[in-house]
């Protein structure tokens, strides 16, 4: 087995000789290149293309702050030969170690995802493909292709009574590599849900690098403030234009989320003079990302204002009361039922009030034809669902091109 190790050297290189010192007792010939790159999965998937165009069998990817045993990778070698769906054949360094099973004659620890540095073979990646560059610089990554792996048929393990030491974990408060891996980690949530909805409708191979540059088009999620914001990243311009003609007094939005939209909003209101405008948003869990940002005219409610089969709006009273204050309200349906929360909503709705809802899109043959895998890949709500809400309260389209574009819908009455 022809073997190349993939040495990552970004940034941070206080580890770098300890950490070659032990890859060289390998007890097992191999081939080294380094790759000084920003970008754990950009690095990577450079190494990978290296190893495709020179005929290797195998990578190892390595970081430049991980210490390994004595005749590690011919320990990892023998496993992958002899396991023949082997995904990540690791050594174990972090997380808590799972029961051993017996496969092919060996003990192995099988794991969800193996950490720190792992042996790939080829014929693996020449299947999966690359490393998701939309969690770098630093998040999901190894996590990410082990999803993969693991639809696919590979088992991912830990090879028994072997560790590897994480000896640069202590990265330093302050530090350029702290702040790269904090802005990382405050984006993980929306990031992995959007791609694990991606592979379940489209697959876990992924054989263009450019999948997940482009991406970014379909902006299921970024950062306002380092808060998550799961909006198309055009949002801001509409709203904008909306609150700006409507002059709202109060905003009613059902489904915090992470609060991104929630402080974009406040901050937008702020920006045109309109301070005095409440907006109160209700969500069934606590927030912690908006802690810090709770200020006059923003108010947070942990409470289900709903019944749990949505069929009933179980707080009517309080949420009458404040759509019905003097000036206009603009209600916002992006909670976990779009549909009847709309139909429920615009029934209290006065004249002058606008109403919307979040992933919409005129119809399903629209969705497929010009947003999925482009724009958006969501659908909760479209035409069909409202129209009878919408005639019944004598609804008319509101900026309707404007919001389409990002996925909303909005009526005014």
């Amino acid at each position: 087995m022809k073997v190349l190790v993939i040495f990552l050297d970004y940034l941070r290189h206080d580890f770098t000789k300890q950490s070659l010192k032990s890859i060289a007792d390998a007890g097992y010939p191999f081939d080294l290149i380094t790759i000084d790159k920003f970008g754990i999965a950009t690095a990577t998937n450079d190494g990978f293309d290296f190893a495709k165009k020179n005929g290797y069998d195998a990578i190892v990817y390595a970081a430049n702050d991980i210490q390994l045993p004595d005749n590690w990778l011919a320990h990892m070698v023998h496993y992958a030969q002899t396991i023949p769906n082997t995904g990540m054949c690791g050594i174990h360094c972090v997380e808590s170690l799972g029961n051993q099973i017996e496969m092919n004659g060996l003990m192995i620890h099988p794991t969800n995802c193996a950490f720190a540095n792992i042996l790939i073979p080829m014929k693996v990646i020449e299947h999966i493909g690359y490393m998701n560059e939309d969690h770098d610089p630093y998040g999901m990554q190894d996590s990410d292709y082990a999803l993969r792996l693991n639809n696919s048929g590979y088992i991912n393990y830990y090879i028994p009574n072997l560790t590897q030491q994480h000896i640069g974990h202590d990265v330093g408060n302050g530090t350029e590599y702290r702040k790269m891996k904090d802005e990382g980690l405050s984006v993980v949530a929306p990031k992995w849900e959007f791609w694990a909805n991606y592979y379940a409708q489209n697959g876990y191979s992924i054989q263009d690098r450019n999948i997940f540059k482009t991406k970014n088009m379909i902006t299921g999620n970024f950062n306002y403030k380092n808060i998550p914001i799961q909006q198309h990243a055009e949002i801001k311009t509409p709203f904008c234009e909306l609150l700006k003609s409507i002059k709202p007094k109060q905003i009613l939005e059902i489904g915090t989320a992470s609060g991104g939209l929630t402080l974009m909003l406040r901050d937008t209101l702020n920006e045109l003079g309109l301070n005095d405008t409440i907006i109160r948003s209700y969500d069934v869990e606590q927030k912690h990302f908006l802690n810090q940002h709770i200020q006059q005219g923003l108010e947070v409610i942990i409470k289900n204002v709903f019944n749990s089969e949505y069929t009933e709006l179980i707080e009517l009273d309080e949420i009458n009361s404040f759509i019905n204050r003097e000036g206009a309200t603009v209600v916002l349906c992006d909670g976990g039922n779009k549909i009847s929360e709309f139909k429920m909503l615009s029934g209290l709705l006065k004249p002058g009030d606008v109403i919307m809802a979040h992933d919409y899109c005129a119809n399903e043959y629209t969705f497929n034809a010009d947003f999925k895998n482009k724009i958006w890949n969501w659908l909760e709500i479209q035409d069909s669902d409202i129209e009878e809400a919408v005639e019944k309260n004598k609804l008319k389209p509101f900026m309707a091109t404007d919001f389409a574009n990002v996925v909303w819908v909005c009526k005014i009455k």
